[in-house]
């Protein structure tokens, strides 16, 4: 496997496979590796309920020379896994696409991209698959995604003559847990992994209607065997177990040495059923690892962490039991003299016993054996506490708050803080599902040839019917998941939310105040602000390239002028006299605009609802002027239009030349309260 000639990937198929075959075994050779013998005693200990029962009647197991030691399982750290799990897990998956340009192309992939990732989280039912994933990665260290493409799979597009039908194909997400995945595990960070294999479990009467001149050689493949399964049922029919046989998947990601990558499917060096370069320009397989082993490209287990105290607890639990079991019948001591008959009180085990100083007998009395060392119990209690300890998921999070905590505030901040010691599992979580994202993406975008369908859903919640194909989707080059708070996570975190932002006045109607109960987000309650945030910050961006923007007279005036006088605290950009005097002459259309337009226009934009006292009247034919409203967006309106000839506004016939009028009204305030003189008239 080892040359210095060549590398070895680089040689023939078989010589390749005949290699990867001698490292599975060093793989699996769990007698001198310590991790794969904890991969081993996690296992049986999780599933140790159903592993280690002896019998179909009981759960109960039985040790000693005369089976006389009830041993019990109690299961408190899978329990713990099992929370830790949900915790990390309960969110739904929704994911965002981010494309490197902008335009309305780019715009239409982001919307084709977004629509994709959502359809694939329901198709894969990625949402049940994560928590696998986060379980493997709790009992074994590392869990798997592995995404590729399936040609027997998506909507049939054509008839070949034999009648056979061609798919358009379509992903499939598996999570391959850590004894269906090989690399070099001398490598701590995955990025620097070259390769990597896995194994997967085929019908070999499939495989040969895929590949029929090497029927022969198919045959030949030995089945699934028991030993290299780690628990293997034995209810399974003969005849099915002969048509199970392994095949090994293994992917070389482009590198100097292998610039087209390299892909190679087989069972044994005989049976190659594909051999060619890495269409997925990358390894589709991402792990899921919390925590690394030092210098080794293995995961730490989280219940590796609970194991010592959950097998004390159980042999502490197996001497109550055993107690128990022998003593549960109440034993009583009876003299004999005493002329007590066992019909006498029914139901009880009689020891009869000749005492040495009493004449006649005496008082039969109970032989308390039943009663176990308070010790035994405190110690159980110790490690049941020592165990939730490890694992930081406190009362409040498994629904039983500490005594004296009641108030929603308290409940919610132990809860917080809980899900904050899973930042780790979650974080790692998150990114293997983005990096699971982009290789979905670049896999439609290499392997999707014929146009498909997805839907899109609006802003207004429309939904419409779009076609694509995998080269619509090149400007996407990253996707984000989109998580929320762990603090919204939690009813009572929730309510103390929404109670807050109620109090400050953010919320301003009892449907949000709902909404927030319900679980949406906070971020609805403000996203208008957070638009016009992006596009002040978009704003400036242009005005830093030297490109024109538009002011209009629905902007929030005051704050796009601060937001743009930041521009200028540069003193690099005070250098160039062409952005100073583009950023002051926007910053003055502003200002210009904020004067001109209309206050209860500028009210409505800022509250969503109408001034107090109403609207100000429409300026009419008669006015001279007016402040411009929304017709006015881009600039102020024309100062009056004068009359046309002939039609002067003339004086009342009782009101001679030169008579004193009336006295002219005083400015009136407007619906924000504000003095009208000199405001757009």
């Amino acid at each position: 496997m080892i040359g210095n000639d060549t590398y070895w990937f680089s040689r023939s198929g078989d010589e390749v496979a005949k290699g990867l075959q001698a490292h599975h075994g060093d793989w699996l050779r769990w007698g001198s590796n310590p991790i794969i013998q904890a991969w081993l005693r996690n296992s049986v200990a999780y599933y140790s309920t159903i592993l280690e029962a002896n019998d179909w009647q009981t759960s109960l197991n039985y040790a000693g020379e005369m089976g006389e030691l009830v041993r019990m399982s109690v299961p408190q750290a899978r329990q713990i896994i099992r929370q830790i799990i949900t915790l990390t897990t309960k969110q739904r998956l929704s994911f965002k696409a981010i494309a490197e340009a902008s335009g309305r192309d780019v715009m239409q992939a982001v919307k084709i991209g977004n629509a994709l990732t959502e359809s694939i989280v329901t198709d894969e039912d990625l949402d049940q698959k994560q928590e696998h994933a986060v379980e493997h990665a709790c009992v074994y260290g590392t869990g798997f995604f592995k995404t590729t493409w399936r040609t027997d799979r998506g909507e049939p597009y054509a008839v070949m003559e034999n009648q056979e039908l061609l798919y358009n194909g379509d992903i499939e997400i598996t999570t391959p847990s850590v004894y269906d995945v090989y690399y070099d595990y001398r490598l701590e960070n995955w990025s620097d992994v070259n390769w990597a294999e896995v194994r997967t479990i085929k019908n070999r009467w499939d495989l040969i209607a895929q590949f029929p001149d090497m029927k022969e050689d198919i045959l030949r493949i030995p089945r699934i065997g028991v030993r290299d399964r780690i628990y293997d049922t034995t209810t399974q029919a003969q005849i099915e177990q002969e048509d199970m046989i392994y095949v090994y998947e293994v992917y070389h990601k482009p590198t100097p040495a292998m610039p087209q990558g390299r892909m190679l499917f087989y069972s044994d060096e005989h049976t190659i059923y594909y051999d060619g370069p890495n269409a997925y320009e990358c390894i589709p397989i991402v792990p899921i690892r919390p925590e690394n082993v030092h210098m080794l490209g293995f995961g730490y287990p989280i219940l590796s962490n609970l194991l010592p105290s959950q097998e004390m607890y159980d042999h502490s639990i197996s001497a109550i039991a055993t107690n128990q079991s022998a003593f549960a019948v109440q034993q009583i001591l009876c003299p004999r003299g005493a002329d007590v008959s066992v019909q006498d009180v029914g139901g009880l085990n009689f020891v009869f016993f000749t005492p040495q100083n009493t004449e006649g007998g005496g008082k039969p009395e109970p032989l308390q054996l039943t009663q176990s060392a308070p010790e035994t119990y405190k110690f159980a209690e110790v490690l049941k506490g020592t165990m939730l300890e490890l694992s930081n998921l406190n009362g409040a999070v498994r629904g039983q708050p500490p005594p004296g905590v009641t108030s929603g505030t308290a409940i919610a901040t132990l809860t917080a803080n809980s899900l904050e010691f899973l930042s780790s599992l979650s974080k790692a979580l998150d990114l293997a599902l983005e990096r699971v994202m982009e290789i979905s993406l670049r896999t439609y975008k290499n392997f999707a040839q014929t146009p498909r369908q997805i839907t899109i859903t609006n802003q207004n919640q429309k939904t419409y019917s779009y076609d694509f194909e995998g080269k619509d989707l090149e400007p996407i080059k990253k996707i984000r998941i989109t998580r929320s708070n762990p603090l919204m996570s939690t009813l009572a975190g929730r309510s103390d939310v929404a109670e807050k932002l109620l109090q400050t006045g953010l919320i301003k109607d009892p449907q949000q105040y709902f909404k927030i109960i319900e679980g949406a987000p906070a971020d609805e309650l403000y996203s208008t602000e957070l638009s016009e945030t992006d596009l002040m910050d978009s704003e400036n961006e242009a005005l830093q390239r030297g490109e024109d923007v538009l002011a209009l007279a629905t902007d929030d005036h005051p704050k796009h002028i601060m937001h743009h006088n930041a521009i200028l605290n540069d003193p690099e950009m005070r250098k160039s006299s062409t952005i100073v005097q583009m950023v002051l002459e926007h910053i003055e259309e502003h200002y210009r605009l904020a004067r001109e337009t209309d206050p209860g226009l500028q009210a409505m934009v800022r509250t969503g609802q109408l001034p107090q006292g109403g609207l100000m009247p429409s300026p009419g034919p008669e006015m001279q002027g007016g402040a411009p409203g929304v017709a006015g967006a881009l600039g102020p309106s024309p100062q009056g239009t004068p009359l046309p000839p002939g039609e002067e506004t003339q004086l009342p016939q009782d009101i001679e030349p030169g008579m004193a009028t009336a006295s002219p009204a005083q400015p009136a305030q407007d619906n924000l309260g504000r003095n009208m003189q000199g405001v757009g008239l």
